[in-house]
């Protein structure tokens, strides 16, 4: 497996895991269950309760991505990744530059031949023309 998957792989895999871990560890969950009770009977719509724990699930996976962003493997296959990514777009700029000059040849080419072609049939017409005139 690449640097690149293993690091990525690794990257989600740990961040599902926090998500799945906040959002069903036994403990946490009941208590998330019975503040929404609480507040649907005391009249509110439970949003407040989501939103909390919503936004303490964002927080604790952002940490969990930040840990997980600054381990020097993550950073060695980022390093990776960024210079196999610019490998291929300076060869991918090099192929597109090398078609984009081809076809500048070939279209040069092609007026060229077109040129001479109209200047035979230009040579074509006057001698047709002059052999009229003698006849």
């Amino acid at each position: 497996m690449s640097n690149k998957k293993s690091g990525l792989g690794l990257l989600f895999g740990i961040v599902a895991g926090t998500a799945l871990g906040i959002l069903f560890a036994p403990r946490k969950g009941k208590d998330i269950r019975e503040n929404f009770r609480k507040e649907i009977e005391e009249g509110g719509s439970g949003a407040h309760t989501l939103k909390t724990n919503i936004g303490a699930m964002g927080k604790d996976i952002a940490e969990t991505a930040t840990d997980i962003y600054e381990k020097p493997e993550v950073q060695k296959s980022i390093k990776f990744s960024v210079h196999k990514l610019s490998d291929a777009g300076k060869n991918l700029s090099r192929k597109v530059g090398k078609i984009v000059k081809e076809n500048s040849v070939v279209r040069k080419a092609v007026s060229k031949a077109k040129n001479i072609k109209k200047k035979m049939d230009l040579k074509k017409a006057v001698r047709k023309a002059e052999s009229k005139k003698q006849d």
